[in-house]
C-alpha cells in the first residue's frame, strides 16, 4: 500500500503545473464599427487575430509571419474594431482591407512582415577590386568672388 501511495505522489510531483489563469479572449459590445472592448489574458497576438477573424467574419492572412518567440499578451483594448486591430499590429507591416458589406467593416487583415520596430538600412559600398572608393567631390560657388568650396550633392538645392 505504501508503494502505491509513493508512486501516486511521484506522479503528482512530476506532472507539469497548470497555469492558474487560463488563456482567454473576450469581446464585449455589439457594434464593432463603433465601440467594443477586447480583453486578452495570456494569449499570443496571432491567436487573438484568428479569434477576431472567426467572430467577425474577416480573413486573416500571414498569421504565420507573426514571430513573437512564444510571447503572450494581456491587455484590455477599447474602440472600434479597426483601431483595435491597428493597435494589435502596430509593430508589424500590415494591411487592413475595409468593406462596407460586412458587419464589422473589415474584410481582410494581411500581415506582410512581423519585424518589431524599424530596421536600420543597409549601407552598401561597392568598389572595384584593388581600387579605393573616391573621396567626395567639391565644387565652387558660381560667384567668382566667393570661392568657398561646398560639397556637391549635399544640399536641398539640387
Amino acid at each position: 500500500m505504501s508503494r502505491l501511495m509513493s508512486a501516486a505522489m511521484l506522479c503528482v510531483v512530476l506532472l507539469p503545473a497548470q497555469p492558474l489563469l487560463a488563456a482567454s479572449v473576450t469581446v464585449a459590445g455589439e457594434s464593432p464599427r463603433e465601440n467594443i472592448t477586447l480583453t486578452i489574458e495570456d494569449v499570443a497576438v496571432n491567436d487573438v487575430l484568428q479569434n477576431l477573424g472567426e467572430k467577425y467574419g474577416f480573413e486573416v492572412g500571414g498569421v504565420e509571419k507573426v514571430d513573437e518567440g512564444g510571447d503572450t499578451l494581456s491587455a484590455t483594448l477599447s474602440g472600434d474594431l479597426y483601431s483595435i486591430l491597428e493597435r494589435l499590429l502596430r509593430n508589424r507591416n500590415h494591411v487592413i482591407v475595409r468593406s462596407a458589406n460586412t458587419v464589422s467593416g473589415i474584410e481582410k487583415v494581411m500581415i506582410i512582415d512581423a519585424a518589431y520596430g524599424t530596421r536600420k538600412p543597409k549601407t552598401v559600398m561597392r568598389a572595384t577590386a584593388g581600387i579605393a572608393p573616391e573621396a567626395p567631390r567639391q565644387a565652387y560657388a558660381e560667384d567668382k568672388k566667393s570661392a568657398a568650396p561646398r560639397n556637391v550633392g549635399s544640399g536641398p538645392d539640387e
